[in-house]
């Protein structure tokens, strides 16, 4: 089954806990997504969501500052926190 790619918009908090969900479905063997965005206006929480995808998941999503920045990178969900 393919996965579904998607972006996490808001990286503060809220966004790490979401990762942090994924993280346990991905260790699980359950999850259904490929992370290819981290998407916030503060540019530090999106890096920070980025490094914290890298080390949990082994892989380093995108790091953008808006929606239309998510449009080039083909995601077709999204995890708005």
């Amino acid at each position: 089954m393919d996965k579904l790619r998607l972006a996490i918009v808001g990286c503060g908090g809220m966004g790490h806990r979401h990762l942090y969900g994924l993280a346990e479905l991905h260790r699980a063997g359950l999850s259904r997504f490929e992370l290819v965005g981290a998407c916030d206006p503060v540019q530090d929480n999106a890096e920070s969501l980025a490094q914290q995808a890298s080390d949990l998941l082994g892989v380093r999503p995108t790091v953008v500052s808006n929606m239309a920045g998510l449009e080039a990178l083909d995601v077709q969900a999204v995890d708005i926190t």
